[in-house]
């Protein structure tokens, strides 16, 4: 996370960075964190976030919620993305 996210993320609840904050991102529907610009396709896409749903995301944003505007081209290595999930699960849970 702290190579891959961290630049553009906070894991503190209400610190937004260049992206929202994923503080206990499991669970909860994409596009709705307050006081922050969502593309319209992540607000519509009906997207809750599970570690599923985070690993087609890290896997190919743009495949995944076309029209999304985050400049991430993706994360084709699953170690990877594995990696990332279980730190978000794990202060998902706190």
């Amino acid at each position: 996370f702290q190579s891959r996210c961290a630049m553009c993320h906070s894991t503190t609840a209400g610190v937004k960075k260049i992206g929202p904050s994923l503080a206990a991102i499991l669970g909860k529907k994409a596009g709705t964190m307050p006081d922050y610009n969502y593309s319209s396709a992540l607000k519509s896409s009906g997207t809750t976030w599970t570690p599923a749903t985070l690993d087609k995301w890290l896997t190919n944003p743009h495949q995944f919620i076309p029209g999304d505007r985050m400049p991430f081209p993706g994360m084709p290595n699953k170690r990877q993305r594995d990696a990332i999930i279980g730190f978000l699960a794990s202060i998902s849970q706190h």
